[in-house]
């Protein structure tokens, strides 16, 4: 389930998906990931992004202890490329990946 806020000046923002509380305007380039929540994913994962020439623009977390993963909103500066996906799915902790378009071209 995803849920959602929308703003008078017409900003949407996510706000919770499947139980993962976050807060995230859906626009532009974009990884979705699901990931076991453990020390060092943020890290591998920019370093993954970082060494393939594309800058995060920003990224929004949102966790679940008792089941033990996150949910990431990764927005790039750029297209994601399908050699940029295939390396961001060695990533150790990560069980999803998906790649979202959200630009209004």
């Amino acid at each position: 389930m995803v849920k959602g806020a929308a703003f008078k000046e017409g900003m949407i923002r996510i706000v919770e998906i499947d139980g993962f509380v976050l807060d995230f305007v859906p626009e532009g380039n974009l990884l979705l990931t699901l990931n076991k929540d453990v020390p060092g994913f943020i890290g591998e994962i920019g370093t993954v992004i970082g060494n393939t020439g594309l800058n995060i623009s920003n990224m929004e977390l949102g966790r679940n202890k008792l089941k033990g993963k996150a949910l990431s909103f990764i927005q790039i500066d750029g297209e994601i490329s399908d050699d940029v996906l295939e390396k961001v799915k060695q990533v150790k902790a990560l069980e999803k990946v998906y790649r979202i378009n959200m630009s209004s071209n």
